[in-house]
């Protein structure tokens, strides 16, 4: 298991939903400890909004709302604007790295990654699981770090992409069946 909080992307949900074979949102919940989607995807997902709602109804999932009074206090939400507008500027800052390297830009907002982001520094997340590469980008660029506790020392946040997914639940999978073959 991947212990600590971990935010879960979008892509990541609309693959799981769609990939019939195995339960692969069950995977999730198997492989990550603490599971937190930040309402801006939530939001974006369209068509499988009701999976990852299931799975905050059913309490395996936690739904980061800033815009909730239960949610953050009113000093929270502060610190987290400043996050999320940091994070934005960050975004900038790499388009405007791309732009002058003469590289494609990606034409999505990044609405769903700036608030992750965001919310994952404001809660001390190591990981967030996406298959949107930029998000490592921001992160090493801006060397964006969390602590589990103010004992540890900060270390980069971990970007899980769909690949880095599948390695440890394989790797967990394994342990747990001890030589048993796990299907993926």
């Amino acid at each position: 298991m991947r212990r600590g909080k971990v935010f879960i992307d979008t892509n990541i949900i609309q693959l799981a939903a769609v990939y019939k074979k195995s339960d692969v949102i069950g995977w999730i919940n198997q492989l990550y400890e603490d599971v937190y989607i930040h309402i801006s995807v939530l939001n974006e997902l369209l068509l499988n909004r009701s999976v990852a709602e299931k799975q905050i109804h059913e309490q395996r999932w936690q739904l980061f709302d800033p815009d909730d009074v239960q949610c953050l206090s009113h000093d929270e939400f502060e610190i987290y604007r400043y996050y999320e507008r940091y994070i934005g500027e960050s975004f900038k800052r790499l388009y405007e790295k791309k732009r002058n390297l003469g590289m494609i830009l990606k034409s999505t907002s990044n609405l769903g990654e700036i608030h992750t982001l965001a919310a994952a520094m404001l809660l001390q997340a190591r990981i967030i699981c996406s298959n949107d590469y930029e998000i490592r980008e921001i992160i090493h660029d801006e060397e964006i770090c969390t602590a589990t506790s103010e004992y540890d020392t900060p270390e980069l946040i971990i970007q899980d992409t769909l690949e880095d997914f599948c390695f440890f639940l394989r790797t967990t999978q394994s342990c747990n069946q001890k030589g048993s073959e796990a299907t993926l």
